[in-house]
């Protein structure tokens, strides 16, 4: 299930890297902006409608994931997006603290409208929220890290720093999400006491 929704995750991550070689190939020509979004929200439905199937045969799973991934992962790509723009003169705690709470809060919000639609118990997708949370705010650290370490470059190290920035923003979290939704009580809810049979 943790390769699923790594799988899942690397749908819209290759579709944001291609979106600029697809302007060059004039794919959006006679469009409007609307065109690339249209294309990355699909993107985001099919990689959460694949992690969803992982959860099960009930096509909801799909639907309550693909719906998750478009009303969630756009603030992690906005981010990636803005990359470009710092100064390359940010502090480490500077990073930390934009970085790691915005991605915890968009894998929590991820976690929990999943579950929530897909049919689990509010308790369940409060715990939920806070793993997916949690291993965004992981994400988040990392990001920092590259940043910091890569800030500045231009050309293909710029690259390389999208391409790894968005790896862990993308993939990381939803990897350790899957491994936590692999777990037999992850997805749904407790079962109550057997009632003593009679005649036994």
């Amino acid at each position: 299930m943790a390769a699923a929704f790594a799988a899942g995750g690397l749908i819209p991550f290759a579709t944001w890297l291609l979106l600029p070689a697809l302007g060059a190939w004039d794919f959006y020509r006679g469009g409007t902006m609307l065109r690339p979004l249209a294309v990355f929200v699909l993107a985001c439905a099919a990689g959460g409608a694949l992690a969803g199937g992982a959860l099960g045969r009930n096509p909801r799973w799909r639907a309550a994931f693909g719906t998750a991934f478009v009303a969630t992962l756009w603030i992690p790509f906005l981010m990636l997006t803005s990359l470009p723009a710092l100064s390359g003169r940010e502090r480490l705690i500077d990073l930390l603290v934009g970085f790691a709470p915005a991605l915890a809060l968009s894998h929590a919000l991820l976690g929990a409208f999943g579950l929530v639609l897909g049919g689990s118990g509010w308790r369940r997708a409060c715990t939920g929220a806070m793993v997916f949370g949690a291993a965004g705010a992981g994400a988040g650290v990392l990001l920092a890290l590259v940043v910091r370490l890569l800030a500045g470059l231009s050309g293909a190290p710029a690259f390389a720093l999208s391409a790894l920035g968005g790896g862990a923003t993308c993939l990381v979290p939803l990897t350790v999400a899957g491994w936590w939704l692999a777990r037999p009580t992850a997805t749904t809810a407790r079962r109550p006491p057997a009632r003593a049979r009679c005649g036994r």
